[in-house]
Formats: C-alpha cells, sequence, structure tokens
C-alpha cells in the first residue's frame, strides 16, 4: 500500500467527490470515493483511510449509522461532516461523532476549497485509519 495519506469520500453528488478527488489528489492523498454506500464498510476496511469524507444525508444509509460503525470499529481516522442540511442536525451527527471518540469536523456545503484544504493540511502526519 502507498505511504501517502488516504481518503474515502462518500457523496451522493458525483461533482463533490470529484471536486475532492481534483483537490485532495493536488494536496498528495490517494483517494477513494463513491457514490453509494453500498461499498462503504467493505472499501474502509481495505484502503484504511486516514479521512473520511461523509455527506450526512445519503439516500442509502444513515450518516449516523456510519459514525457508530467507524466508532465501534475502533477507527482513528479523522471524519468530516459533509451537509448542506439542516445545520441542526449536523450539530448532532458532530456531537455523536466526538461522543464516540472520534475526531470530526463539519464542512458546510457549499463549502470554500481553501476551507477543505485546510481541513486536509490539520490532518497529523502521524495520522492513520487502521482498525
Amino acid at each position: 500500500m502507498s505511504d501517502r495519506k488516504r481518503l474515502l469520500v462518500i457523496d451522493d453528488h458525483v461533482e463533490i467527490t470529484d471536486l475532492i478527488r481534483e483537490i485532495a489528489g493536488a494536496d498528495g492523498y490517494d483517494v477513494h470515493t463513491l457514490n453509494q454506500s453500498t461499498r462503504f464498510f467493505e472499501q474502509f476496511e481495505q484502503i484504511s483511510p486516514d479521512i473520511v469524507c461523509i455527506d450526512i444525508h445519503m439516500p442509502d444509509v444513515d450518516g449516523i449509522e456510519i459514525l457508530r460503525w467507524l466508532s465501534n470499529s475502533g477507527s482513528n481516522a479523522r471524519v468530516l461532516i459533509l451537509s448542506g442540511g439542516d445545520p441542526l442536525f449536523t450539530k448532532v451527527a458532530e456531537r455523536i461523532g466526538e461522543a464516540a471518540n472520534l475526531d470530526v469536523r463539519t464542512l458546510v456545503k457549499p463549502f470554500s476549497l481553501s476551507d477543505f484544504r485546510l481541513m486536509l493540511r490539520e490532518l497529523p502526519e502521524t495520522a492513520t485509519g487502521a482498525v
């Protein structure tokens, strides 16, 4: 496996996953994207990402379910919650993730490219998504 930092993105909007792939790829990340949740758990275990970007409002899975799974799996990957929905729901999701001992950050859609890049660059060099 590459020594590049790994990023896994799950968002039902292809434009978002493509944009994140472009930005993170330019910053040296090995980026994997999904537009449906059917392979998320398998993909997570295969690549052991350093950062997971999740759209909290996916049509086929609840983002809270993903947060709980990450916690139960012992993941130490940073979680970026991407949401254009109700800010109250997003804040609740962030608090659930924090209560589950996850390193959770939130980006509200539409987010600025500079804010996304800043979050990528804040990742400690020693971070790993290994479980």
